[in-house]
């Protein structure tokens, strides 16, 4: 048996080689979080959880959580008022609320795939703003990445296909807007520690996740009287005193989309971007491996599989893969679905 270089034999320093080890660890760990974030969303669907109700408490509970873990900073006024600040979390709540709403008409094995769709979405959307043409390398995986979602689509009841695939798509479309949002966001680029970047991001979610709270009263005071006729689509006073919906939002805001948070930007750090890119490829599989499993226990509805989801995703990892080896994935241009 070939014995393994150590940290001394392949030039990287103990300290470096340690470093690494953390990041793939916590990139595992991500994975896992965005797991559990695709079943806390079908538990909520499950309590009946109000969509509007869950999405305000949840986003500011992990606004409020994030803030307290890294701080206020320097300049907070300044950064939640920047125009860029406003289309980052509206960014992130919108791509959260889309990616809440495709699991109401597909399982979260499936959603994961679907929302793949940012990839091509995102060279798209990079051509239209810089004209800097993907590799052709990348273009084939992007290819590759659209061929596994329409083939796992092709399988799936029309019912469920048809708004499932326009729900990723419009989520993808919003990630991909927020991921470049992002990427040119004065205060994220200029911040350098994991705590900087969770501060600058519980910052801008807490500016925009109190606006849409405001939004939502407005819209309530409006239909109270009368401005909006019946709006069965806004919640009732119920919705809100609705103790299994404070539950699993306090949950996912205060531990699902905080740790994820961190998990990203810190791996992202050790291991850099295509690296994180690549360990994410395989969430569809954790993400099916971890619903066949609740279902087993009882722990939430029978979800059925249709197997072909299997050489879906191998698919669309084979598509990451091959993005990932043209040498141009930049976060800007090939973002990772967080929800996904």
């Amino acid at each position: 048996m070939m014995q393994q270089p150590n940290a001394s034999q392949t030039g990287t320093p103990p300290d470096g080689a340690r470093q690494i080890r953390s990041g793939w660890i916590e990139a595992g760990l991500f994975i896992l979080t965005i797991t559990l974030l695709n079943l806390s969303y079908v538990a909520a669907h499950s309590v009946g959880a109000h969509p509007i109700v869950f999405l305000v408490y949840a986003m500011l509970i992990a606004a409020v959580t994030l803030v307290a873990v890294a701080g206020l900073g320097p300049e907070p006024l300044r950064i939640m008022k920047a125009p860029l600040s406003w289309l980052v979390g509206a960014g992130i709540i919108g791509m959260e609320a889309f990616y809440y709403l495709t699991l109401w008409y597909v399982t979260p094995a499936e959603a994961s795939v679907l929302t793949r769709l940012a990839i091509p979405v995102s060279m798209a959307m990079g051509y239209g703003l810089t004209r800097r043409r993907p590799a052709p390398r990348a273009l084939l995986g992007a290819g590759l990445v659209t061929a596994g979602i329409f083939w796992l689509s092709s399988g799936m009841p029309v019912a469920a296909a048809i708004p499932g695939l326009a729900l990723a798509f419009a989520c993808a479309i919003v990630m991909s807007m927020r991921t470049y949002a992002t990427e040119f966001h004065p205060w994220n680029r200029s911040a350098v520690t994991v705590i900087d970047k969770m501060r600058v991001t519980g910052l801008v979610l807490l500016s925009t996740s109190i606006a849409g709270t405001l939004l939502v009263a407005a819209l309530l005071a409006a239909r109270a009287q009368g401005l909006l006729g019946p709006a069965g689509w806004l919640p009732v006073l119920n919705d809100f005193l609705h103790l299994p919906t404070l539950v699993v939002s306090l949950l996912v805001g205060a531990g699902v989309l905080t740790a994820m948070q961190y998990l990203s930007f810190s791996s992202v750090v050790k291991i850099g971007t295509q690296n994180f890119i690549a360990a994410t490829a395989f969430t569809p599989l954790v993400t099916l491996a971890a619903q066949e499993l609740v279902v087993t226990a009882g722990w939430l509805k029978p979800m059925p599989v249709d197997w072909q989801i299997l050489p879906a995703i191998a698919v669309v990892a084979l598509g990451v893969f091959v993005i990932i080896s043209a040498g141009r994935p930049a976060s800007a241009r090939t973002p990772v679905p967080p929800a996904g």
